[in-house]
Formats: C-alpha cells, structure tokens, sequence
C-alpha cells in the first residue's frame, strides 16, 4: 500500500513539473537554504582553485545537486556550447552554496580567469 501511495505521488509530481515547469525538488531546496541561512545575493567574485579549477581561462561554475531535474540538461547545453564547465554538488559543498548565495539549483555563474563573475546563466 505505502509503494502506490508513494508511487503516485512521484507520478504527480513528475507530472507537475512536466506540464507546469515547477519543480517540488528545488522549491524543497530553497526552502532549506532558507532555514540554513543562505541568503539570495549576487556573487561578484569566484575562487576558482577552492572550487577544483586545474587551468586558467573562463569557466561557467553550474552549482548543482543531484535531485535537480533540470542541471543535466543545462550541463549538456553548456559543454555543447563549449563552455569548461566546474560542477559544484551543494549538497556535498554546503559551505560554498551559502558563500555564493545559491538559493536554487541549477545556479550558473561565467567567470573570468580572475574570478570576476562576467554573467548570470541560469
């Protein structure tokens, strides 16, 4: 009985998200970030060696997280587009979402060698 309750209640909300673009698992994200503390904010300044970055040059920083329906999509198109692309679990990276004020998943940021954010992506 708990299967097919909880069976359909995946099929609504997968439902829901394909018809209306909401997505429960990143209102549920939000939220919790809230409760955290995270504030929403822009970043002017990323730390591109704290974040793994190997080389130097451009990067698009695409913070993530493992339940988000939408980040795989956005990581394709990016590498498609051939962007270098550093991915940033928020959910194993809690310190860096709240110093970068990630309040929603898929959060991506272009970042000049120096660390300057040039643009907001998503």
């Amino acid at each position: 009985m708990l299967g097919k309750v909880l069976a359909a209640a995946v099929a609504v909300v997968a439902l829901l998200a394909a018809v209306t673009g909401l997505c429960i698992g990143c209102e549920v994200y939000k939220l919790i970030a809230h409760a955290r503390g995270v504030r929403p904010g822009g970043a002017q300044r990323v730390d591109l060696t704290e974040l793994g970055a190997a080389s130097e040059g451009e990067f698009v920083v695409q913070f993530t997280h493992p339940l988000c329906n939408g980040c795989g999509p956005i990581n394709r198109k990016l590498v498609e587009q051939g962007h270098e692309v550093l991915l940033v679990d928020v959910s194993k990276h809690r310190d860096l979402a709240s110093k970068y004020h990630v309040t929603v998943v898929p959060f991506v940021l272009k970042v000049a060698r120096d660390g300057v954010v040039v643009e907001r992506l998503a």
